[in-house]
């Protein structure tokens, strides 16, 4: 799986008022950390990390923040502004040699289910899964080939096929299937719903007026 270089730089303020300018300058703040080693807080130009925070695949970043070592890394953690949703914050998660990791790969969802040809609608629950594995081992996606899917069936996580990722999901968890499509309703109104509304309180109305009639007569 190939990297992507990435360059930060050391973090000296952190004030409300420096965050402030550092965003302004088209900067984003970020903390650096790996299991037993040194926390780094960072800042990184925005403009680098928009691909990758918005990529559909998982992107392994080779960290240069100026002091002569890179630092391989995964995007761990993400904030974003509620109004205009830019990135505020980035967590990055450094990745050590033959040490497992836990993290979130996205589904490549690869066909068009036989189906859905004849009326079914595809459902998609799972569209990422939890791993565990070795750094070397991570892969951009899983993919997963929804062609042979007819209406009632499905693609569970235990019909998934890597050696080297422990899948962190039951095995008959679904990660796609096929269903029949719920049936509209009727509005109101139809196949003579309205009528048995209108005929119930008129029958009434005339037993009512009939017994008057029987009191008046006596």
């Amino acid at each position: 799986m190939e990297s992507v270089k990435v360059e930060a730089k050391v973090r000296t303020e952190f004030t409300k008022g420096a965050r402030t300018k550092l965003r302004e300058n088209g900067n984003v703040p970020a903390v650096f950390y790996i299991r037993g080693g040194e926390t780094k807080s960072i800042e990184i130009r925005e403009g680098d990390m928009i691909p990758l925070v918005f990529s559909p695949r998982m992107n392994i970043i080779d960290l240069d923040i100026g002091d002569g070592e890179t630092r391989q890394c995964i995007i761990k953690d993400v904030q974003y502004d509620p109004v205009t949703d830019r990135i505020r914050h980035i967590d990055l998660y450094g990745l050590t040699k033959g040490q497992k990791l836990t993290l979130e790969i996205p589904v490549s969802f690869v066909g068009s289910p036989i189906g859905v040809k004849s009326g079914g609608v595809l459902q998609t629950p799972l569209p990422r899964l939890s791993i565990e594995c070795l750094p070397r081992h991570i892969v951009e996606h899983i993919e997963v080939d929804v062609s042979n899917l007819d209406v009632g069936d499905a693609f569970l996580v235990g019909d998934l096929d890597y050696e080297d990722l422990e899948f962190l999901h039951p095995e008959d968890a679904a990660i796609a299937s096929v269903v029949i499509p719920r049936q509209e309703l009727p509005e109101e109104g139809e196949e003579g719903e309205g009528e048995d509304e209108i005929t119930e309180p008129e029958l009434v109305g005339e037993e009512k007026d009939e017994e008057s009639d029987e009191e008046d007569a006596e």
